[in-house]
Order: C-alpha cells, then structure tokens, then sequence
C-alpha cells in the first residue's frame, strides 16, 4: 500500500508537534524516521498506523482519502498494518506464548505453535516461551513486543524503536531476518542509528528537517 501524507498537523494542547508534514511512502519500501526526543517520530508512526486520527491534513492509502473510508474499511486496513509500541503494550500477566499468540488469533496459518516458536527463536527469547511477561526484564519485554509485531506477515510493519536497547549482534541478526522475510512489506521504523539502518538501504527522513 502506498502512503501519502498531506500538510499533516498535529498538537497537544498548547504544543504543535508536526506542523505541514508532507511524506510519501511507496510500497514495500524501507523507512527510518530519526530524529531528536520529542520531535514527534512516535505521534508520526501513530497516525501511519490509523491509530491516531485526530489530526489535520490529508492522508491517502493508494491515492485514496481515508477521510473517505467507512469505518470497516479503516478496520480492515489496520488488520494489514502491524505495529510495535514503544511502550509494548504487553499483557502482563500472560505468557510470553499468550502475548504472541495475539496477533495470530485472525492468522490463516495451520500451526501457529511452531510460528511462535520460530519467531521467539529468532529474537533469542526461545526459552522464556512460557514465562508470564510480569517476570522478564525491560530488554526482553521490549524482545516479546517486536516477536508479536513480526509473528504475521503484514503490509506495513511500523516499529517504534525496536533495537535501541539490543547489543548489535542480535540487531543485525533480527533486522537480517526480516528483510530476508519481510521483502514486499512497507517497513517503517523510528531509531537514530542512521549508518546501522542504511546498510539495510533504509531511506532516511530526519522530522527535524521538516
């Protein structure tokens, strides 16, 4: 799906975040939004991914208005859209396997076990698969959040920081793997390793520059 945003505003009480954003995102590229703390890369990614639309602006999905869309559509489009928060958004009390599971509860695939368990293997959390979430450190919550938000092929894949607090080997391992994986899906993520994300042909859009 290509994305086009027009003039796009955004505020918070008093404070305007984004202000006359223009951005086009074609199909099946890769996209680094960088840029400081408080600049707006989070409430962006918010918008792109439908979940905040209290917003001034156009935004277009293959050229047609989502201001036009009936709210099924807009459902729909969100099912091909996956999204991982920054702050994980994580049921606590569930397994590792639970949270996981979330996004496959609508999946076609005939063994979702052996999905989950080859995407906890590939962000190394494997052998947390029944742990409850409430016991994991703050790096391997952040690990369940990215596994859930890679466990379906989608169209879009926005992803809110998802390497910040990884040591670099692992890093390079999950991003190899999902451009391996993840080669037609529009992936777009917010981080400030510009040189890490360019080696993977990332287009860079810095928001301090808008």
């Amino acid at each position: 799906m290509e994305i086009l945003l027009k003039n796009i505003n955004k505020s918070f009480k008093d404070r305007n975040v984004l202000k006359d954003l223009n951005l086009k995102i074609e199909e099946g590229e890769k996209l680094l939004l960088t840029g400081p703390s408080g600049i707006g890369k989070t409430t962006l990614l918010k918008i792109l991914a439908l979940i905040d639309r209290d917003f001034t602006g156009e935004y277009y999905i293959d050229k047609k208005d989502i201001s036009t869309y009936k709210e099924k559509d807009i459902e729909e489009i969100k099912r091909n859209i996956s999204y991982m928060f920054q702050e994980y958004a994580l049921i606590e009390d569930e397994s590792v396997y639970e949270n996981v599971l979330i996004p496959l509860y609508f999946s076609k695939s005939k063994d979702k076990e052996s999905q989950i368990k080859k995407i906890l293997k590939i962000v190394q959390l494997d052998e947390y698969i029944n742990d409850k979430v409430s016991i994991l450190s703050g790096g391997q919550r952040q690990r369940v959040a990215l596994a859930r938000s890679l466990a379906v092929e989608k169209d879009i894949i926005i992803l809110d920081e998802p390497i910040n607090s990884l040591d670099i080997d692992l890093a390079k391992s999950i991003l190899d793997w999902l451009m391996e994986n993840y080669k037609n899906s529009t992936i777009i993520i917010t981080g400030h390793d510009i040189d890490f994300y360019k080696a993977y042909n990332f287009r860079i859009v810095n928001l301090n520059n808008f």
